[in-house]
């Protein structure tokens, strides 16, 4: 078991190092990139979480004018786009871990107004979307894709999830990849007392890093 104490003190020190780490995190430059290998992934920005249901969070909903400001770099540079919306049936075991949202065919599974007709949509009945099968066709018939640049909610769930998912499928492979995380355009919710939004977003952020993610703060020109 841990001692308080000292697990604490080794926290601090950690956690301030880790602050510091993230709040001097460079840009990256979309010039950098090979479009031709590169896709945008947007997870989860959808009505459920950025603007109505009992999942909603004005965090999520606050990452909407950074994603598209992202996505106009794309689409001028010529990146595909590609999101995930958050769509379960009535039977989805999640709502017994988490309050009914994004049901099948409602609004709150639809992408946000904002991105609508900018990104080609894959809907996902799980907090990992790289396991829809829709999705793996559509990877599967861009093969030169290896580099992934990821935005959306929530940091410590479904980016993790996607993100960490994508790394081992192509470790397996043998194949190189490379996954983005912009620090500026993911986010979690916040619950006081149940989940700390500033806590899991560092938790998150850390537990990628960790395993081989790399953190930048933005995409610019």
């Amino acid at each position: 078991m841990f001692n308080k104490g000292d697990f604490l003190g080794l926290a601090h020190q950690v956690l301030s190092k880790q602050v510091d780490v993230l709040n001097n995190l460079g840009a990256l430059s979309a010039s950098d990139l090979d479009q031709s290998k590169t896709v945008l992934v947007v997870i989860d920005m959808v009505n459920g979480f950025a603007k109505e249901g009992a999942l909603y969070s004005p965090r999520i909903e606050g990452l909407i004018p950074e994603i598209r400001r992202v996505m106009q770099i794309c689409i001028d540079r010529g990146i595909p786009i590609v999101a995930f919306a958050d769509n379960h049936p009535p039977e989805s075991p999640e709502f017994k871990r988490y309050p009914i949202h994004c049901g099948s065919n409602s609004k709150e599974s639809e992408i946000v107004d904002e991105f609508r007709g900018l990104c080609r949509v894959f809907p996902k009945n799980s907090i990992n979307g790289y396991l829809e099968e829709e999705f793996r066709e559509w990877l599967n018939a861009h093969p030169d894709i290896n580099t992934f640049i990821v935005v959306g909610d929530c940091t410590d769930i479904c980016i993790a999830s996607f993100a960490l998912t994508v790394q081992a499928d192509f470790d397996r492979r043998n194949r190189d990849s490379s996954l983005i995380v912009l620090t500026q355009g993911v986010e979690t919710f916040d619950i006081p007392g149940v989940h700390d939004g500033d806590v899991y977003q560092m938790l998150g952020l850390m537990y990628m890093s960790s395993n081989g993610v790399r953190l930048v703060s933005t995409l610019v020109e």
